[in-house]
């Protein structure tokens, strides 16, 4: 390691101690996991016995695991996607041009992935994008039932 430039150095045998960990060198990958895993401790997590990279926590009902890779951290709970899907089929009680997607989306409860997820949002997206389609009820007071059939099936035999 070299000097910086514009620092003067009197005694050039003395050496520096670092402070603080320097992007590249091997020492920065066992101080950032330690210092992850005293964050994730902190919060409630604990290590799993079955793999040194995945911490859960259980709480409310649900567990939430975070699976930490190099520097990557993937936090999954499958929880959150079932809420968002029930909150988008009640919703097409009044918003029926949501209703295919919902069904779809709702065949993937049990397992959900980022890809899942992402068209959830993509539909609420759509749904913010034009917030006035959709079943309303106008405050008249003359309401008056139309129905419309086809009493010979199209004239089929």
């Amino acid at each position: 390691m070299e000097v910086s430039p514009g620092l003067v150095v009197e005694r050039p045998s003395l050496v520096c101690k670092l402070n603080k960990s320097l992007y590249g060198l091997k020492q920065v990958i066992k101080q950032w996991y330690e210092k992850l895993t005293e964050a994730l401790y902190s919060r409630g997590y604990t290590h799993s016995m079955l793999d040194y990279s995945l911490f859960y926590k259980k709480a409310e009902g649900s567990v939430v695991f975070a699976a930490v890779y190099v520097d990557d951290v993937l936090v999954t709970d499958p929880s959150y996607y079932r809420k968002l899907i029930g909150k988008l089929n009640f919703l097409t009680n009044t918003r029926l041009d949501i209703a295919y997607s919902v069904q779809h989306l709702s065949q993937f409860m049990q397992s959900p992935r980022e890809p899942h997820l992402k068209v959830a949002y993509h539909v609420l997206r759509y749904l913010k994008g034009d917030p006035t389609l959709g079943i309303f009820l106008t405050n008249n007071a003359d309401y008056t039932v139309k129905a419309f059939c086809d009493s010979d099936w199209a004239t089929c035999p």
